[in-house]
């Protein structure tokens, strides 16, 4: 059974149940302070305001100097510029982003040819499992939690129903979400 022959609204209960399970077993991290190197990270979006804007970011280093990761610096910078400096909303983002990733897993397994419920227990493991919470918690995740998601959707895409015949469309939203992954990583 294909992706599609699953009615449309019980693959979205699915959805919505596993995003309701992840964000109900995740939701505790958002009274979690700041731990380890978020201190600096959150120094950093703020040294980063550069009065010549977001494009400035461009050319930030990450936190330690020593990386370039755009796409990573741009979401701490945003959510400082929006927020100030809780901890709450970076840990926000980054379940937001985590049951992003899970709901991505469970439509790449329906798309390769898993049932709707074995995409969804293979999706609800990955959800919850401990092995997820560091880079919920911790903000050096962000950049896992991007590349994945970014990672999960090309695959997506490239995987869709006729693979062996790309479009410009196809290949385009591969290669943006590829080099997304890279800007995040």
């Amino acid at each position: 059974m294909t992706e599609f022959a699953v009615p449309a609204r019980r693959r979205a209960l699915w959805m919505v149940a596993l995003a309701c399970l992840v964000a109900a077993v995740r939701i505790g991290v958002l009274k979690s302070e700041f731990v380890f190197d978020d201190h600096l990270i959150v120094a950093n979006a703020r040294a980063s305001a550069h009065p010549h804007g977001a494009l400035s970011l461009l050319a930030a280093p990450y936190f330690s100097g020593k990386n370039y990761r755009p796409l990573t610096n741009a979401t701490f910078h945003g959510t400082q510029r929006a927020f100030g400096e809780a901890a709450w909303p970076h840990r926000a983002l980054n379940l937001a982003l985590h049951v992003m990733n899970t709901l991505l897993l469970f439509a790449l397994a329906r798309r390769l040819g898993a049932s709707q419920r074995e995409a969804g227990l293979g999706a609800a493991i990955w959800g919850v499992h401990p092995l997820h919470v560091e880079p919920i918690v911790g903000l050096l995740g962000r950049g896992d939690l991007l590349s994945s998601g970014a990672l999960l959707g090309a695959v997506w895409i490239a995987a869709g129903r006729d693979s062996r015949h790309p479009g410009k469309g196809r290949a385009l939203g591969i290669a943006a979400l590829f080099l997304a992954g890279l800007a995040a990583k």
